[in-house]
């Protein structure tokens, strides 16, 4: 015996409705690159306490002389080679001088130089690699192998020949750390750029007749813009070690410029009596230098579409 068929009543039917349906759906916020990003580097905890220890050496930098009441250029010698304490932080050194307001001058300067050095090589290595990358072909070849010699010469012996040709100055030192910094950041645009050059809306801008340098700067540059902030951080550390390894080695900066370098390098010859004239310097070197690491780590996955 068949079965008779049941159909739904008026009421039932109206329970099933657009509102019903709606409810169910999985409701996500549509979030873009960098807003993802942003969300994923602040659930690292390593880079965003990496990120405010950063933001506390920027403002003892910037505020530190006045919070202190002292000056890194004052002259006592009535307090010379005092140990530190509440009138002076960090001691003073052999001329009287505050030492916490010189370290805080000297940290300024040492990521000033370093800053400066990275933008150069950012600069200098998107033009170059993407030259390279639009162009190809024999131009390609040939500034490969203008960077392929470059590269070759040892860094730090070409850093020093610079150095005494030019002089001991802030000039001569960003020009010896900028020189050939470059190439890397170019071979790595240049890998990047080649991908680009061939998809549709890069080819589509080149038949409406844009110049190779708008193509490069416009359509191509900014789609490589997570790569080079990576590579500014990362830069960043071996540049301040650089300038202090040179400082050390009585390379770096003269006359009366302070940075961390220098301050290192007058504190070891007083390291047997004073250790607080080399400790305080050397613990900020490594501190500001971790602190670029972690959040170039933290940076690195947050950049990275693939890591969710």
């Amino acid at each position: 015996m068949q079965a008779t068929p049941r159909y739904l009543t008026p009421d039932e039917s109206r329970r099933i409705g657009i509102v019903a349906l709606q409810s169910e759906k999985m409701q996500r916020r549509t979030q873009t690159y960098w807003q993802s990003a942003w969300r994923k580097l602040r659930k690292n905890p390593l880079a965003m306490a990496a990120l405010f220890a950063l933001i506390i050496v920027l403002f003892f930098v910037l505020f530190g002389s006045r919070i202190s009441g002292a000056d890194y250029l004052t002259i006592n010698a009535r307090e010379r080679n005092q140990a530190p304490s509440a009138a002076h932080w960090f001691g003073t050194d052999t001329m009287g001088r505050d030492l916490f307001c010189r370290v805080c001058q000297g940290a300024g300067l040492s990521l000033l130089i370093a800053l400066i050095c990275a933008m150069i090589q950012i600069v200098v290595g998107c033009a170059y690699g993407g030259a390279m990358a639009y162009f190809g072909g024999a131009v390609d070849s040939v500034m490969m192998r203008i960077v392929e010699i470059l590269v070759s010469f040892p860094e730090l012996l070409v850093t020093l020949l610079i150095m005494m040709v030019i002089g001991k100055n802030t000039l001569g030192l960003l020009i010896a750390m900028s020189i050939t910094s470059w190439c890397g950041t170019a071979r790595q645009i240049r890998g990047q750029l080649m991908q680009l050059r061939e998809t549709e809306f890069v080819q589509a801008s080149q038949m409406m007749g844009a110049s190779p340098a708008r193509v490069i700067l416009k359509h191509m540059i900014p789609n490589t813009v997570g790569i080079l902030i990576l590579n500014l951080c990362s830069s960043i550390p071996s540049y301040i070690f650089t300038e202090a390894s040179l400082s050390f080695l009585g390379m770096g900066i003269g006359g009366d410029a302070i940075s961390l370098g220098v301050l290192i390098s007058e504190g070891k010859t007083k390291m047997d009596f004073y250790p607080w004239q080399l400790f305080f310097p050397a613990i900020v070197l490594i501190f500001v230098v971790l602190a670029f690491n972690m959040l170039g780590d933290g940076l690195r996955d947050a950049l990275d579409p693939r890591m969710e």
